[in-house]
């Protein structure tokens, strides 16, 4: 898949927009993790965490910062969201610190309204979110497939690449287990 120059100044702009994003903009690749997929053909989603934005923040004690992509296959949505949310993890609390889309097809960048107020846990990819960021150690367990340390742009190419190759699938756990064989991290059930 060949991306264009403007698409990846985009990217970079995106990057340097978003809060936690600016530390992200800087290192030369992220360490990105596949926390939730969901979708049917056409229409497939893939929200995908950056284990190096992970930070403290210094209210409330104990928070912590995640920056989370999510990417789009459908032509009609954004290429992608990209989230920073902040978590709560003993009080199991979330909040949205941004969110900003990049749209199709001139790749603009758009500011999204988000609600700033500490709130529960509702949507399953927010669950999964905190799960990937308080209880790192459960990732594998909990089916989160480590993509690799790569730049931003490559990330979005390799999930894009993704739903090519699960086109038609559309229960969950077929997706995350065919993205598991893809990834060579389980052989293919013969």
């Amino acid at each position: 898949m060949r991306l264009s120059f403007r698409f990846t100044l985009s990217l970079v702009l995106l990057a340097t927009l978003t809060g936690a994003g600016a530390t992200w903009a800087q290192e030369a690749a992220g360490d990105f993790w596949a926390v939730y997929g969901r979708g049917e053909r056409y229409k497939n989603q893939m929200f995908v965490a950056d284990a190096q934005s992970i930070a403290p923040l210094a209210k409330p004690k104990g928070a912590q910062s995640l920056l989370l992509f999510q990417v789009f296959e459908e032509r009609s949505m954004p290429v992608l969201v990209a989230y920073t949310l902040e978590f709560q993890c003993g009080a199991r609390k979330v909040r949205f610190a941004d969110a900003k889309a990049m749209r199709r097809p001139d790749n603009a960048v758009k500011e999204l309204k988000v609600s700033h107020e500490w709130q529960d846990l509702k949507d399953y990819w927010v669950q999964r979110s905190f799960a990937f960021v308080c209880a790192p150690g459960n990732r594998e367990n909990n089916q989160m497939l480590h993509l690799g340390q790569m730049p931003a742009i490559q990330m979005i190419s390799t999930t894009q690449a993704m739903f090519q190759e699960l086109m038609g699938i559309q229960e969950k756990g077929e997706v995350m287990d065919d993205l598991d064989v893809m990834l060579g991290n389980r052989p293919k059930a013969q």
